[in-house]
C-alpha cells in the first residue's frame, strides 16, 4: 500500500514535467510506467486513485501545454491499444491481477475498525480518546504505532474528536489558499498530488505515515514557496 501511494503521488509531477522537461514525451512514459507500476503493488486503493489521478493528468494535457494536439492523439491511440490489448490477452490479465479479482468489493475489515472508530468519538466527542484507544479483534499494530481507523476523518474523530477534525479542516484549507488565490500548473499539479495522498488515506492511514508525508511537506512548501515569488507582499502573511 505504501508504495502504491508513493507511486502514484508521483505521476502528476511527473506530468509537469513535460512543460520544463527537454524531452517531454519520457515524461510521459515516466507518468505513466509510475501508473502501471502503481496497479501492480495489488493495492485497490492505488488501482482506484492512480487511474484516476492519470485520467485528470492525460484530460489536462489534451487541453493544457504546447503538444495538446499530439497529446490527443495518443491517447486516442493509446485507449485503442488499451481495449485491444485487454480483449486480446483477457486471461493473461486475470492471472496477474487475480488477486485484485479475488478481493473484488471486499471492505477488508475497514467497516469494524470504522466502527470501533465511530463508537470511541460518541464515548468523547470534543477532544476524543487518544491514539491508544482504538482496539478491534484480530487486528494488532506494530511496533510504536497504534492500530489505526484507515480514514482520516474517522481517525481523528476516534484520537483527537472534533476539536482534531477542526484542526486537519484549518490545515487543509491552508494549504489550499495559495493554490487557489494565484494558480499555476505548476501548483496544480503539486496539489493534484496533495490531493492523491488525502483521498487515499480515506482508506487507509497515509496522513499518519512517516514516509508518505515526507512528500507531502515537500510539496506543499514549494507551493508556498512558489506562491510568495510570485506575490512577495504576501510572505509575512504566510510565515
Amino acid at each position: 500500500n505504501l508504495i502504491g501511494v508513493s507511486l502514484a503521488v508521483l505521476i502528476p509531477v511527473i506530468f509537469y514535467g513535460m512543460t520544463v522537461g527537454k524531452y517531454p514525451f519520457l515524461y510521459f512514459a515516466a507518468a505513466t510506467l509510475a501508473f502501471v507500476m502503481s496497479v501492480l503493488t495489488m493495492s485497490r486503493n492505488a488501482l482506484i486513485f492512480s487511474t484516476l489521478i492519470y485520467a485528470v493528468c492525460v484530460l489536462i494535457f489534451c487541453f493544457k501545454g504546447k503538444f495538446k494536439k499530439q497529446f490527443r492523439i495518443i491517447t486516442a491511440v493509446g485507449i485503442v491499444a488499451v481495449i485491444l490489448f485487454a480483449v486480446l490477452f483477457w486471461d493473461k490479465i486475470q492471472t496477474l491481477l487475480s488477486d485484485y479479482f479475488e478481493r473484488g468489493f471486499s471492505d477488508n475489515g475497514r467497516f469494524d475498525i470504522w466502527r470501533a472508530a465511530f463508537a470511541n468519538f460518541v464515548k468523547s466527542p470534543i477532544f476524543g480518546s487518544g491514539f491508544y484507544s482504538l482496539s478491534v479483534e484480530n487486528f494488532y499494530s506494530f511496533g510504536p504505532v497504534p492500530l489505526m481507523a484507515h480514514n482520516t476523518v474517522l481517525e481523528l474523530l476516534s484520537a483527537m474528536g472534533l476539536f482534531g477534525l477542526l484542526a486537519y479542516i484549518c490545515y487543509a484549507a491552508a494549504i489550499c489558499r495559495p493554490i487557489f488565490c494565484r494558480p499555476t500548473l505548476m501548483k496544480t499539479m503539486l496539489a493534484l498530488s496533495l490531493a492523491t495522498l488525502m483521498a487515499e488515506s480515506m482508506l487507509d492511514n497515509f496522513v499518519f505515515n512517516f514516509y508518505p508525508m515526507f512528500y507531502f511537506s515537500a510539496a506543499a512548501a514549494i507551493i508556498f514557496k512558489a506562491d510568495s515569488e510570485k506575490c512577495p507582499d504576501t510572505r509575512n502573511s504566510q510565515t
